[in-house]
């Protein structure tokens, strides 16, 4: 496996993993806000904090939101990873190879928007964003 085969390995896998992350805590939040649906929003929002924004509908209903954003900067650096190489007759050889990392920066954010009714119980809700 050269290099750059490894390289791209790695980050199939960090992006697998992220995945998963990602996943999970987006099921964790669909658990948390099913829950609210049907009750007070004022009991919604007494557990999850101060919105982040309002808007009143002409009906009576509103639609509250809830916004995050968040910068993440890795350094740059090196990591060893072990590569197989076949050295003949069925052979295999694990070298040692350095990866340099180049620095990164990756943005998260999440919007969450509830309806609630006129009469100020909780309605469906959706989550946009990478960090939901």
């Amino acid at each position: 496996m050269t290099r750059i085969h490894a390289r791209v390995a790695s980050l199939l896998l960090d992006a697998v993993a992220a995945c998963g992350v990602a996943e999970k805590r987006h099921a964790d939040l669909a658990a948390e806000m099913d829950r609210w649906i049907g009750k007070p929003a004022s009991d919604m929002i007494a557990a999850r904090g101060h919105l982040t924004g309002q808007a009143p509908r002409p009906t009576g209903a509103n639609l509250l939101e809830y916004a995050s954003e968040r910068v993440v900067k890795r350094p740059s650096g090196a990591s060893a990873i072990m590569i197989p190489v076949n050295i003949g007759g069925g052979a295999v050889a694990m070298i040692p190879q350095t990866i340099i990392e180049p620095p990164g920066t990756t943005y998260f954010s999440c919007r969450l928007s509830v309806n609630v009714s006129a009469a100020g119980e909780m309605e469906p809700w959706k989550a946009e964003g990478n960090d939901c």
